[in-house]
């Protein structure tokens, strides 16, 4: 996971941005603009393979800028401001560390008592402290997806990217877990983007749905997607 952050924004600005790779013409992402203000939350709807995973690196910072090619401009901009939770929870984690500790990791330097922070965090993402003790491999899918939550949670970024969070989940969880992830942003007064082809997401958890088609985002969702919900 990113860092900790202290920055405290408004929201998420993004203008102009593009993506692509030195020596090829075309681009991944194509003047991309959108804005996202704290308390709401964005799905970005689009195939696999049209660059949602591109987007969220490239808002939290984290592209290779040795491999790629970045333009355009993203506020808030300090690093750890914006984190991005991939589509394997597990991913985002150390295999070596228990999950509590990471979570103590992220939340901002000098925050008073951040082991209750971290174990606040947990109860609010719908997972027991106790069982966050354990290391990451221990924990269900499930369990990891709500611990990253938790993580979102404690942490002091002001905008959260969610890659495809229900992908790896049963339908009873997804039912349960697609509405809490909506009220993440209420709750925490956060900015939060869903990066998603899953309609129920975006249904459940937006309040508003732009899609990708090719290298540019285009607003509203894709083409019969009222047809299909």
């Amino acid at each position: 996971m990113v860092g900790p952050s202290t920055t405290r924004a408004a929201g998420i600005r993004v203008r102009g941005l593009s993506v692509g790779f030195p020596g090829s013409p075309a681009l991944v992402l194509d003047g991309v603009d959108l804005d996202v203000a704290a308390g709401r939350a964005l799905a970005v709807m689009g195939p696999s393979g049209v660059g949602k995973t591109t987007l969220g690196l490239a808002l939290a910072g984290v592209l290779d800028a040795a491999r790629v090619r970045v333009t355009g401009s993203i506020e808030p901009a300090s690093r750890g401001s914006i984190i991005y939770l991939p589509q394997d929870p597990r991913e985002a984690f150390c295999p070596f560390i228990p999950v509590t500790r990471q979570i103590v990791d992220v939340i901002p330097e000098g925050t008073p008592d951040p082991e209750a922070r971290a174990r606040a965090a947990l109860e609010a993402s719908g997972l027991d402290p106790a069982r966050a003790e354990r290391l990451p491999a221990t924990l269900s899918t499930g369990e990891a997806q709500r611990a990253l939550l938790a993580a979102a949670r404690a942490s002091g970024a002001a905008g959260i990217v969610l890659d495809e969070p229900l992908a790896r989940l049963d339908a009873p969880l997804r039912t349960r877990l697609a509405p809490e992830i909506g009220a993440l942003a209420r709750s925490e007064g956060r900015a939060v983007i869903l990066l998603t082809h899953d309609l129920y997401l975006a249904a459940a958890a937006a309040d508003e749905v732009v899609h990708l088609d090719g290298p540019r985002l285009l607003a509203g969702p894709p083409p019969g997607w009222r047809t299909k919900t």
